[in-house]
Parts: structure tokens; sequence; C-alpha cells
């Protein structure tokens, strides 16, 4: 975990309800891609989201009550390198390649040299190396 790490306790009606839970506490500078972000262009992903456990799912539309592609993430700050994991898609698209670059402009994401793939890849084509910018879901 990229965090701190707090205990919450509650104790509700003198004992009768106790619940506790861990939270971990994160920032946008210890890990600037966590959450929901949607591709500026309207034909592309709907989805990505980025979670605080190192995880990644894709949705080609917004809002799906499915997931597309899942996997896990790595980056590293100072060089700009991203590495989407492959683990698991919905529909098979040949020559997924994960590594990448990242860079934020303006508040958006913007990630070059990452695909999946195929005719109708959402991600580019083949050989053709893509950038895509994603605007963070409010």
């Amino acid at each position: 975990m990229h965090g701190s790490v707090f205990t919450i306790d509650a104790n509700n009606e003198n004992g009768a309800h106790n619940q506790s839970t861990e939270i971990t506490v994160f920032t946008q500078d210890m890990n600037p891609f966590i959450g929901s972000w949607r591709e500026d262009d309207a034909e592309s992903i709907g989805e990505l989201l980025f979670t605080t456990n190192g995880q990644y799912t894709v949705n080609w539309t917004m809002l799906e009550d499915y997931i597309d592609l899942f996997g896990t993430y790595e980056f590293v700050t100072a060089t700009g390198a991203i590495d989407l994991n492959f683990e698991w898609n919905r529909i098979k698209t040949a020559g997924f390649s994960g590594a990448g670059s990242f860079r934020f402009e303006e508040g958006n994401l913007i990630l070059e040299g990452i695909y999946t793939g195929g005719l109708n890849s959402k991600l580019g084509t083949g050989d053709k190396v893509c950038s895509h910018r994603f605007i963070p879901r409010s």
C-alpha cells in the first residue's frame, strides 16, 4: 500500500454493535492515477479505473455493469513509465501491450504506447502506437 493505515472503531449502543475497519490514506502525490477516468474521445474508453490496491479495470462503455479488461498496474513517476499488466478480458483481443508512458497535463492523464491490438482495438491498432487523453470523472 502507498499510504498510512488507520483503524476506525465504532461502538454503537454501549457495545451491542461494535465494528472496526482499516482505511488507507492516499494523496494525489503518492498515486496520481487513483480514481475513475474517461477518454476524451467519446467513441473510445468509457471508463478506466485505477484502484488503491494496484488494480485497473477498463469498460468500453461508461457505467457498464461488467468489466471488459482487468489487471494490475505499476508506474515509476521519475521516468514516466507505466505498465498495465493484463490478467483478463471479456472479449479476446490479440496483441495486448501494456508497457508505455504517462504524463499529466492540466489534470488530464495522457497514456502513450499502450494498445490491445486488432482492427477494432480501443487502445490502438496493431503496431500503431496511440496516444490517449483521459479526463477525470467527477
